[in-house]
């Protein structure tokens, strides 16, 4: 993929992530207080920060679960997955929270539009977890690569809260 593409693409990641965070920020606030702002493209790229909560750095990935069949939704929304690998070379999620970039991570799912599931995550008790432990490697279409661990493997503290 060429350079102008991958700008392109984490352009309209980055849009179409931003199309949700009225009920991102809704869910968010019951649990971690104070003011919520959203940062820069710039930000976003390079610091793996997508809302600031008074001095908090959240993390938020979003998932389209339109783009999977009923089953599989059921299946990977009791995951959490980060990107492993980028083909482009830019820093992977994986790199930016074991780095320190990241307080929270909140991972949602998207379905017809609205946010359908979502999970609250300290991402200090996952850097102490880590340490390169195994998961189930996800090969998405643009040649990146995620690992996803299931809900069961993850540590205890690491789940801070979840919808229904």
């Amino acid at each position: 993929m060429t350079a102008p593409a991958v700008g392109r693409k984490i352009r309209a990641d980055y849009d179409w992530q931003a199309l949700h965070l009225i009920p991102v920020v809704a869910a968010i606030a019951q649990f971690v207080p104070g003011p919520i702002r959203l940062p820069t493209l710039t930000q976003d790229r390079t610091s793996n920060v997508d809302l600031w909560l008074d001095g908090l750095r959240l993390v938020q990935h979003l998932r389209r679960g339109d783009n999977y069949s009923p089953a599989t939704y059921a299946e990977y929304s009791r995951e959490y997955a980060l990107r492993s690998f980028r083909v482009s070379g830019f820093p992977t999620e994986i790199d930016k929270v074991m780095a320190g970039y990241g307080d929270y991570l909140f991972c949602g799912w998207i379905r017809d539009d609205k946010l359908a599931r979502w999970t609250l995550c300290d991402l200090n008790v996952f850097r102490g977890w880590y340490d390169g432990q195994p998961g189930q490697t996800i090969r998405n279409p643009d040649g990146d690569l995620g690992t996803a661990w299931p809900t069961a493997s993850m540590p205890s503290g690491f789940v801070i809260a979840e919808s229904a």
